[in-house]
């Protein structure tokens, strides 16, 4: 009976331990969905968010004529959104955590929803990732912190189908932002990840974002060694 109780554990605990960890909290987004109330101000000033320059550009709400853009604007959701038409273009960025033991030498992915109210087809926006230590600020670009980058793309409004013809009425949903896995090699535990979105480039339409969201896997030989020392250590109960 004591043989069977053991080796029940074992294969419960290595079961575990094999599973996959996708999404845990070790990385996350804080105000991803973003605030409902409408805050034309200067700031994403929900929470979680910092913005690089302490011009009005980036603004947070919901937007209160969703008969005109039903699509773009869902009635009583909350969005980002950085206008158009700013001589400096915003970006605005937060730390997503840092590395433990869980997600060591893991992978990240990004999703968001995506759109721009406009009839324009050079909305662009670019969201990069970046490791290392950093203190995050209004007013301030993590970009010039001098931290590594891990990954950095640029979402079009062509490329995500959102067209001139469409684009009062058009939202990609659940956007996969990145391609493949963003690798998570090689950093210690302890190092700061950080997302920073925006756009590179003036243009006419505004950007908006959504649901902004991060999933980790773990490194997959990380969690078989730790599914093996579970079993050392369960082995060495049952001889003892």
């Amino acid at each position: 009976m004591k043989r069977h109780t053991i080796g029940s554990a074992v294969i419960a605990v290595v079961g575990a331990l094999l599973a996959p960890d996708i999404g845990h909290a070790a990385l996350t987004v804080t105000n991803g969905t973003f605030g409902t109330t409408n805050r034309n101000a200067q700031y994403v000033d929900g929470g979680g968010w910092f913005e690089s320059t302490t011009s009005t550009n980036w603004v947070e709400g919901s937007w209160a004529n969703p008969g005109s853009y039903a699509a773009t604007f869902p009635s009583g959701s909350g969005m980002a959104c950085l206008f158009d038409g700013a001589t400096t273009n915003a970006y605005i960025y937060q730390s997503l955590g840092t590395i433990d033991l869980s997600i060591l030498g893991g992978s990240m992915s990004i999703s968001a929803d995506f759109a721009e109210k406009a009839d324009d087809t050079t909305v662009n926006c670019t969201f990069t990732v970046f490791a290392g230590n950093f203190t995050g600020a209004h007013g301030t670009d993590i970009a010039g912190g001098g931290l590594t980058t891990l990954f950095s793309r640029t979402l079009t409004a062509t490329d995500q189908g959102l067209t001139a013809a469409s684009g009062n009425s058009s939202r990609a949903v659940g956007v996969a932002v990145n391609t493949s896995p963003i690798n998570l090699t090689g950093l210690p535990v302890g190092t700061s990840v950080w997302l920073r979105i925006g756009r590179p480039s003036n243009g006419t339409g505004d950007v908006i974002l959504d649901n902004v969201a991060v999933t980790t896997v773990p490194e997959p030989a990380g969690v078989l060694l730790g599914a093996l020392g579970a079993l050392g250590l369960l082995r060495r109960k049952r001889i003892h």
